[in-house]
């Protein structure tokens, strides 16, 4: 993959700037200049890592300070760089080590894989956190590495379910023009508003947030790596092999985070019969996928409470 563009290759960013004036002047000449200078600021100051396994280069971030380790993905549809505001919500609480789960087609090299770069920070004790697509990953982590896991937290995500296990969904992905792909992704962003009134720094969170993906989608997006989140979903739903049983002698907590009006909420029940000791909390109606940016400082402070409490 080339970068649209830009001739760069996927496998080597190193020299690859997303903040510059040609990409300031196309997505953020209208948007908040504080929040871009918050991005900006993040992208100078936190260096992608790699690591070379089983012919993969795999990237993750590893920052932050404090005794204990966050656990989180990104990745699928972007590059590591969308997940900064959570890196910048918990690096000065706790080690944050962030994994670019695009390049990984199955559940054991993704287990695997991480745990390399896991062995490779010197961690051996994590808080796993996911949200949406990177919940999914988070676990399917936690299932074959909980012995590791003091504490997990899911936002907005999905559960495991054989309904949505179906062949023909990746044979019409991998034939799906991309540029439809691409437009359709498109279509989703704009979707993201909430309909309850937001406070104007929320708004402007979401408006900036609005203009990154749209450029991550023309720069970063590649079929590829989204074939390959395909093909690992697909697999999750058929992951059956773990249930609460297995984790029966866990110590851990699982704390669950949704809202009435997400489209995860309906697999709430689900979640909380399959995974151990878990406890839920709800965002007010009205912001569906976005709660957790409207409520940003609020959803992290949940986080590292209850991580306290473990």
């Amino acid at each position: 993959m080339v970068y649209k563009d830009y001739n760069i290759s996927a496998v080597d960013l190193k020299d690859f700037t997303l903040i510059n004036e040609r990409s300031i002047n196309k997505y953020y000449f209208d948007v908040s200049q504080a929040e871009l200078k918050r991005l900006q600021d993040f992208l100078e100051t936190h260096e992608i890592k790699r690591i070379h396994v089983e012919g993969k280069n795999i990237k993750y971030y590893s920052c932050g300070k404090g005794g204990q380790t966050i656990l989180t993905f990104s990745g699928g549809h972007s590059g590591l760089e969308t997940i900064y505001e959570t890196v910048l919500g918990f690096e000065n609480d706790y080690k944050m080590v962030v994994v670019d789960i695009s390049l990984f087609k199955g559940l054991t090299e993704f287990s695997q894989g991480v745990n390399k770069v896991l062995e490779k920070e010197g961690v051996d004790r994590v808080f796993v956190i996911g949200q949406s697509l990177s919940g999914m990953y988070s676990q399917i982590y936690f299932k074959r590495n909980y012995d590791i896991v003091d504490a997990m937290v899911l936002t907005n995500t999905f559960a495991p379910s054989q309904k949505e296990s179906k062949k023909w969904a990746l044979i019409l992905l991998r034939l799906f023009p991309f540029f439809l792909l691409k437009a359709i992704f498109k279509q989703k962003i704009r979707k993201w508003t909430p309909v309850a009134e937001i406070p104007t720094e929320a708004k402007e969170r979401m408006q900036f947030k609005t203009a990154f993906m749209n450029q991550v989608v023309d720069q970063q997006f590649s079929k590829e790596f989204l074939m390959n989140a395909a093909y690992v979903a697909s697999r999750f739903h058929k992951d059956d092999e773990y249930t609460i049983e297995n984790f029966k002698d866990w110590k851990g907590k699982i704390f669950i985070i949704s809202s009435k009006d997400d489209p995860c909420y309906k697999d709430l029940d689900i979640l909380k019969k399959h995974l151990p000791n878990t406890e839920l909390f709800l965002f007010p109606e009205g912001y569906r996928h976005m709660a957790p940016m409207v409520f940003r400082d609020e959803f992290h402070n949940r986080i590292k409470d209850f991580f306290k409490e473990v």
